[in-house]
């Protein structure tokens, strides 16, 4: 596709840090109080760049961050959601056909082309101005086995007739998860654009009522095929039959097997106890429950994940593996 120049406006940044810097798809005789103004109540209507020196951003509004690379090293996977995503190698290492409905900066984009060389890769973007920035977020042009294609992921999906091995769904708008990827029927018709072994990878929020029939939608998929959700909290598998052992991947998560129709862990598996860090905002897994209780009464420590009981399990694994 033909490439669209980004020459960015640089305006005054509200942050106090000297070094960022907040930069716009604008001309360069725009006003710059008045967009500062619609940048601080949230009516700017495009997306926008801020830079803090080691890394870029790319943003809707000052709300949440859509995008971040790192400038000494744009390939590496910043964001840890984006990392759980990647989790689909674990049942193909080597797809041939990616298919991802939403580009934002391109993180995702960037990492599978730069890392899964023998796969061709079509994304697909709805909003023009996200594709705009695509080279201030060092997005591969287009060439024989990358693409950007300008229109609705889901929309997109119903056209297509050649089957994928991996679909990756991260489209979001101002307001979170794009609507048109929350339907049953989306689901569906990525369920059956999926090859025999296929993968479909979606982003979820904490609040999956956001997201009608979660339920049925992981069902669509129990049969054969295979489920990952790209949960801030865990990444969830579902297929039929198998067991899956306990991993700690490089993609910085743990994996492991529920029952596929009641979503409950059995009687010979162990938790995983997840804690957040408030102060250092990062996590500790543990599976030893001592460990867990101690950290549950220290400040600074916060139980996170699914399960009963006030520990809060994130996960478990089969007893062994």
């Amino acid at each position: 596709m033909k490439r669209r120049s980004s020459r960015l406006l640089a305006i005054e940044s509200p942050f106090p840090d000297a070094n960022v810097k907040l930069r716009l798809l604008e001309p360069p005789e725009s006003c710059h109080e008045t967009l500062r103004e619609r940048l601080y109540s949230g009516s700017y209507d495009k997306p926008f760049v801020v830079d803090n020196g080691p890394r870029r951003f790319l943003h809707f509004d000052f709300g949440a961050i859509q995008s971040v690379m790192e400038l000494s090293n744009p390939v590496r996977l910043a964001l840890a959601y984006t990392r759980k995503m990647m989790a689909f190698l674990l049942f193909n290492r080597t797809p041939k056909r990616i298919l991802l409905l939403g580009l934002g900066g391109g993180s995702l984009a960037k990492f599978c082309y730069a890392n899964l060389p023998a796969a061709s890769l079509t994304a697909i973007e709805v909003n023009q101005d996200v594709i705009a920035l695509r080279d201030e977020f060092a997005v591969p042009t287009d060439d024989h086995r990358f693409r950007v294609i300008n229109a609705d992921g889901a929309a997109y999906l119903s056209t297509q007739t050649h089957l994928k091995d991996v679909i990756l769904a991260d489209a979001c708008d101002r307001t979170g998860i794009a609507a048109e990827l929350g339907s049953v029927e989306f689901y569906r018709k990525a369920r059956s654009r999926l090859s025999a072994r296929g993968v479909f990878v979606d982003l979820r929020l904490r609040d999956v009522r956001q997201i009608d029939d979660f339920a049925g939608k992981h069902h669509l998929f129990r049969q054969d095929g295979g489920f990952l959700s790209g949960h801030p909290l865990k990444i969830d598998r579902h297929r039929k039959g198998g067991q899956l052992e306990l991993r700690h991947l490089a993609i910085e998560n743990f994996l492991a097997e529920e029952d596929g129709i009641t979503g409950d862990y059995g009687p010979n598996n162990f938790y995983i106890y997840r804690f957040l860090n408030t102060v250092e905002i990062n996590h500790r897994f543990t599976t030893e429950q001592t460990v867990a209780i101690e950290l549950s009464n220290t400040p600074g420590w916060i139980a996170e994940g699914y399960g009963p009981g006030p520990l809060y399990p994130v996960m478990c694994s089969p007893n062994g593996t």
